[in-house]
């Protein structure tokens, strides 16, 4: 089956592509407060060191 030209995705700008890595960095930054927040909630004992 071909692909039309059309349906390919454009290629990123700089500026989207910058955007994207900030993305990323923020939502890994969320994934590790999440993960944070979990031990402290499963274990109390650690809350005093958060």
């Amino acid at each position: 089956m071909a692909v039309d030209e059309q349906d390919e995705l454009p290629e990123a700008t700089p500026r989207e592509a910058e955007l994207q890595r900030k993305l990323d960095g923020i939502q890994s930054q969320v994934t590790e407060l999440n993960r944070a927040r979990v031990e402290v909630t499963e274990n109390p004992e650690l809350s005093s060191e958060v």
